[in-house]
């Protein structure tokens, strides 16, 4: 099994940091067009953030239409 490269992992590491306390400079950051490991990592763990809590607004949308489609339900047999 080959070693993650430590350089990417960082990367990776700082940029769910970044996106959550200065996402200014994430967007900056990720526009560097260079193949550096380390941006690399950062580029990746912004877009798994991204889908993270894309993920995280729709499971609670769901959760919502489903409080809500009880919420009727009662309504109705009231």
């Amino acid at each position: 099994m080959e070693k993650e490269n430590p350089k990417y992992i960082k990367g990776f590491n700082h940029a769910y940091l970044l996106v959550k306390y200065k996402p200014e400079i994430i967007k900056s950051l990720t526009n560097i067009k260079t193949q550096n490991d380390y941006i690399q990592g950062l580029k990746d763990g912004n877009d798994i953030f991204e889908q993270s809590r894309i993920k995280s607004r729709l499971y609670d949308l769901r959760q919502l239409e489903t409080k809500r489609d009880k919420d009727h339900d009662l309504d109705l047999k009231r």
